[in-house]
């Protein structure tokens, strides 16, 4: 079990063999950003008005 969660850990965030997306090729996502502007979290628009995010994006 230790070697397990030692690999997650270091595992990082990498994006291995990504392609980056055309600018506006996506609009059905969203950055859900702080008032600095900086993106804190990615989201999926589920209608016009709203936004579907990971919970430990609501800090």
């Amino acid at each position: 079990m230790f070697s397990f969660v030692e690999m997650i850990r270091t595992h990082g965030s990498d994006i291995i063999n990504g392609e980056k997306a055309p600018e506006n090729s996506m609009h059905y996502m969203a950055s859900v950003q702080n008032n600095k502007g900086q993106h804190v979290c990615g989201g999926f628009l589920i209608t016009e008005d709203f936004v579907v995010s990971a919970a430990h994006c609501d800090k």
